[in-house]
């Protein structure tokens, strides 16, 4: 106990649950003796997986997007601006009149791309299957530390719980 009379140790308590908002969406992780359940909404509409934990593997990942993935969406916005803006002004466009307004929206969603994966950069723990395939980010910067470093504790240890129940023939 600190000076206050609060407990430190109960900061980093594992947890069963955590919020954050990411990639456009609001997101909810939580567990049980035996599942991971992942809540996506955006809108008011609603998504949910659900992974059983002895199918995930308890060594996480911890990983950062960095800004150099974000060079491709970036160059092929232009491109398709470029096409777009060349084929506005040139003869084709009275050929072909909605070719320059098709290149225009996919010059856009490769910005809205871009945009999202901005959005995403920086440090990250990702959660794999045991074949290493990625379950879900837990993005550092949306989440409140002991909170998230609470919740991948208490993940671990359920991930382990099971996979030495597997191990002893319980399950």
């Amino acid at each position: 106990m600190d000076a206050s009379g609060n407990n430190i140790r109960a900061l980093n308590a594992p947890r069963r649950e955590i919020e954050f908002d990411w990639q456009l969406g609001r997101y909810t992780l939580r567990y049980d003796d035996t599942t991971l359940a992942v809540e996506w909404a955006i809108n008011g509409r609603r998504r949910v997986s659900r992974h059983d934990l002895l199918l995930l593997s308890p060594l996480f990942i911890e990983d950062a997007i960095r800004v150099d993935t974000l060079v491709q969406p970036l160059r092929r916005a232009g491109l398709f601006a470029a096409g777009a803006v060349i084929t506005w002004f040139s003869e084709i466009n009275a050929m072909v009149p909605l070719l320059a307004p098709a290149l225009s929206l996919v010059s856009l969603a490769w910005l809205i791309r871009l945009v999202v994966e901005w959005r995403a950069t920086g440090a990250r723990t990702v959660i794999c299957d045991s074949n290493g395939d990625e379950v879900i980010d837990i993005p550092h910067e949306r989440t409140e530390a002991d909170h998230r470093r609470g919740f991948e504790a208490g993940l671990r240890r359920a991930i382990e719980v099971v996979h030495q129940k597997w191990r002893d023939g319980e399950l």
